[in-house]
């Protein structure tokens, strides 16, 4: 038996009773193997995250307003803003 497909999904507690799921499916390429895909497949759902959205919201306000702001706070969103994968960024 071989696998073709490879689906994951993870639920992530929103507070305040609130979930959202979030997931994907791959298609396995003839060279590669279960494990890197759900490999791949774990870091695509992680980067989607939906509790990081609010996060990167407030990173983008604090860029877009920096003299409202201490200068580590600038450095600091810039960075998270820099190091966050785009949702529509695979990372295959």
């Amino acid at each position: 038996m071989k696998a073709t497909r490879i689906y994951y999904e993870k639920c992530f507690n929103l507070g305040n009773y609130q979930n959202e799921k979030v997931g994907i499916e791959i298609e396995l390429a003839a060279d590669e193997t279960a494990t890197q895909a759900l490999d791949a497949a774990k870091k695509f759902v992680e980067a989607n995250n939906p509790r990081n959205a609010a996060k990167l919201e407030e990173a983008y306000r604090i860029v877009a307003y920096p003299n409202s702001h201490s200068y580590s706070e600038v450095v600091n969103a810039q960075e998270l803003i820099d190091n966050t994968q785009k949702e529509d960024d695979l990372p295959f």
